[in-house]
């Protein structure tokens, strides 16, 4: 019996690169990694880190570009199962934004293919969650879009919502090294906001693999929120300290100030709305809940897939990060 085959898009991309590497490790699967760029660094680099799996034929690098249907139906053919983190492109052409330009051909494509088992690294509707008041978070919105046109359109569809990146740390809005040492936890949120953090490259992977190994009888039609306990921030930062040995405090930036270091430019004003929304939205939070998890009932992800999202203390032992500092 030929091995079944799991194509990964954005398989460059933190939670790309992670999912290929838990499929491998964790599963009889074989990896189909689409890049627009083979030859590029960032795809040798994932060949290089398989290069026994690639040896053997249990990973291949394929060329695709998302914005060719025709090449995306290609890449494709013979696939079982595929996992998709989109890359975040908010930019509108043909009168949609691009993300779910590429979402719904992605998805045109699975059904071409009969591809038996969809997995997408999605967010909820802010919109829909918070009554209309947010409606510029495009990222959320597009991931949301794509999500429901899967659904109306495939007949196994998982989807996992990560949380809060501890990756996002490496950003100034988010944390950084003072001139003297000190860690200065930053995000621009009051200090007892519920948030849920993930390790984006490990903790998607990890869900990822569970899920195609669980299977769509079990899996189909369900959220599962890739996301470690609620903290917040001023709890993160303590924890951090604890956790490091460093001095750490926690003090917002005003919003305006933080948004500014995530945008490109004064002229960036719809970047400008959209991180000033999101962050609004994390900030009101949902009836008390961590805001991008709001939308989901009920959380069935250990007892499905035995698995659980990374607290800080596992992500700091795995990656060895330290704000401000390379690793």
């Amino acid at each position: 019996m030929a091995i079944q085959v799991i194509a990964v898009i954005g398989a460059t991309g933190n939670q790309g690169s992670g999912t290929v590497s838990a499929l491998l490790a964790q599963t009889g699967f074989a990896v189909r990694a689409l890049s627009s760029d083979p030859s590029g660094p960032r795809a040798q680099a994932l060949l290089a880190q398989h290069k026994e799996s690639a040896r053997i034929g249990r990973f291949k690098l394929v060329k695709c570009n998302l914005d060719h249907p025709s090449e995306l139906r290609e890449a494709l053919r013979g696939v079982h199962g595929v996992f998709a983190a989109m890359p975040a492109d908010t930019r509108v052409g043909g009168g949609e934004v691009v993300e779910v330009t590429q979402g719904k051909a992605l998805v045109d494509a699975c059904k071409a293919n009969g591809v038996e088992h969809f997995v997408y690294s999605s967010l909820p509707s802010v919109a829909e969650l918070n009554g209309g008041k947010y409606t510029h978070v495009t990222h959320a919105e597009s991931k949301a879009t794509v999500s429901e046109y899967a659904k109306s359109q495939l007949g196994n569809v998982t989807l996992l919502y990560p949380g809060m990146f501890y990756s996002n740390l490496h950003w100034p809005a988010f944390a950084r090294r003072e001139d003297d040492n000190t860690v200065w936890f930053c995000l621009p949120l009051k200090p007892d906001t519920p948030l849920q953090c993930v390790d984006d490259r490990y903790d998607v992977g990890n869900f990822a693999a569970a899920v195609f190994s669980a299977g769509p009888t079990l899996t189909r039609g369900k959220t599962y929120p890739v996301q470690a306990p609620i903290t917040t921030p001023a709890a993160l930062a303590s924890e951090y300290g604890a956790l490091t040995g460093e001095k750490t405090r926690f003090e917002p930036l005003a919003l305006e100030e933080a948004v500014g270091l995530m945008v490109r430019g004064d002229a960036d004003g719809e970047g400008r709305r959209e991180f000033t929304e999101m962050f609004q939205f994390i900030a009101d939070g949902v009836d008390g809940k961590s805001s991008f998890a709001a939308g989901i009932e009920h959380d069935s992800s250990l007892a499905d897939l035995g698995v659980r999202a990374s607290k800080l203390q596992m992500f700091l032992e795995r990656s060895g990060f330290r704000v401000g500092q390379k690793t």
